[in-house]
């Protein structure tokens, strides 16, 4: 659970609503994923580079990075808090992703910095 509190101050150009971009690292992909209770679609990672219509709220998975990215695309009010629930589809302390030094996130980072 992602709580996004509401705004405690603000400034002349402070925007009364915004969309957000959350990317989560370093965890399985998500089979659901809740905005304020409700359901928000996943989206295929290569329909997602292709575009979308950048209005309706959803989610996507990169298996490049083991990252769920949120898309907030409707405007929330800065004034009040909302949720984000996320179920994933393993646990974040799956061997997989907490064993050190032979932990995949571990593996995918060393290859990601020998290809750099």
């Amino acid at each position: 659970r992602l709580a996004v509190s509401a705004a405690t101050s603000s400034f002349s150009t402070f925007p009364t609503a915004r969309t957000y971009e959350i990317q989560l690292r370093g965890i399985f992909p998500a089979t659901n994923v809740l905005v304020n209770n409700v359901p928000i679609l996943m989206e295929p990672f290569n329909e997602l580079i292709n575009g979308q219509d950048g209005t309706t709220n959803g989610y996507t998975y990169d298996g490049s990075t083991l990252s769920i990215v949120i898309y907030i695309r409707q405007p929330m009010s800065t004034s009040q808090s909302f949720q984000i629930q996320i179920q994933l589809s393993a646990s974040i302390s799956h061997p997989l992703l907490s064993q050190v030094p032979t932990a995949f996130v571990g593996l995918l980072a060393r290859c990601q910095s020998a290809k750099a």
